[in-house]
């Protein structure tokens, strides 16, 4: 059929949407009717995923804040207590003029932060065990160390 036949016959042309997908006359092949069947179910599966992600509720985090003065974390390096499963932020402030710190806690392989005079660093964890993690400095150890003891 050529284009002015279309025309004269008042019947529309082939459109072609995609490779599978060819609607004419307002059918859509059976391959077309298929694949919109499956682009509609991955799209009810992408939203109940992200509802049910989103309505997952997460633990608070728990911030605390340490010092860094003097070569210590609040004069005292302080022992932290946590629970297990807890999430906890623990923030270190240096205020020591002129010294670059650091704190990592090494069981947990977090890395080391460093925090330069006047600045902030701070560590995300959640403990998965009970038992006694130490925190430190690892640019002022010994005198820069603390533990933190975590309980069921």
């Amino acid at each position: 059929m050529n284009r002015d036949s279309i025309q004269s016959t008042g019947e529309q042309p082939e459109r072609r949407y995609d490779a599978n997908v060819t609607v004419r006359r307002g059918y859509i092949s059976r391959v077309g009717k298929v694949t919109l069947s499956a682009m509609a179910l991955c799209s009810l599966v992408v939203i109940v995923a992200s509802t049910a992600l989103s309505n997952r509720s997460e633990p608070p985090v728990r911030v605390i804040v340490l010092e860094a003065r003097d070569l210590r974390f609040d004069g005292t390096n302080p022992t932290l207590h946590a629970k297990v499963n807890e999430r906890l932020r623990i923030v270190v402030r240096n205020f020591d003029m002129g010294v670059t710190h650091a704190v990592s806690i090494p069981a947990l392989d977090t890395g080391n932060i460093t925090i330069r005079a006047g600045q902030t660093g701070s560590i995300d964890v959640t403990f998965r065990q009970a038992g006694e993690y130490a925190y430190v400095c690892s640019h002022h150890m010994p005198s820069m160390q603390g533990k933190i003891i975590v309980s069921d």
